[in-house]
């Protein structure tokens, strides 16, 4: 998902990904996946079969920890400020984990477009200390978005493969 707001001269664009179910919604489908794992646990081990109590919990907990981490992940989130002389992008989970701030002059996107229709599309913000990724958990329509609110943001855009058409980032319904 993207955010775009423009005041008086800043840019800000916020970059989240799109999730589908925060993590009361999560807690809630684990529940419901509770009640048939140990009903069926249960079951086979009144039945005798006594041994499948732990391998239910286990596979219960692998489910659990993983709904945790793909939840977790959802709150990852980029904020790319572009003032009229200054890029400034902060990226974190929870809080600004990483920072990465040039000058509007001396940075460039460099953008390595999809080869084929499943690819996605790669935006890195270069800048005199290095590459910093940009929108990494988003997908192809907003990657495509994102590329074209930069190239109209005045930023210099470098394509990777340049000849294949026009210097324009292709429209989301196009095929690369």
């Amino acid at each position: 998902m993207i955010a775009v707001d423009t005041d008086k001269g800043l840019t800000r664009i916020v970059l989240m990904p799109n999730r589908s179910a925060d993590w009361r919604q999560a807690r809630w489908l684990l529940m419901l996946l509770a009640i048939p794992v140990a009903a069926v646990a249960i079951g086979w081990s009144l039945a005798g079969m006594w041994v499948i109590l732990p391998f239910a919990g286990v596979e219960f907990s692998l489910v659990a920890f993983f709904m945790y981490r793909v939840s977790r992940q959802t709150l990852r989130r980029q904020e790319i400020r572009l003032g009229q002389d200054d890029i400034t992008v902060v990226s974190g989970l929870s809080y600004p984990e990483r920072l990465c701030h040039s000058r509007r002059d001396a940075a460039h996107i460099s953008l390595v477009e999809a080869a084929r229709p499943t690819d996605l599309t790669l935006i890195h913000l270069v800048t005199p200390a290095g590459a910093f990724e940009l929108g990494a958990f988003l997908g192809h329509d907003d990657r495509v978005r994102l590329a074209n609110l930069l190239r109209q943001s005045g930023l210099r855009v470098q394509r990777h493969h340049w000849w294949r058409g026009n210097a324009d980032v292709p429209s989301p319904g196009s095929l690369w």
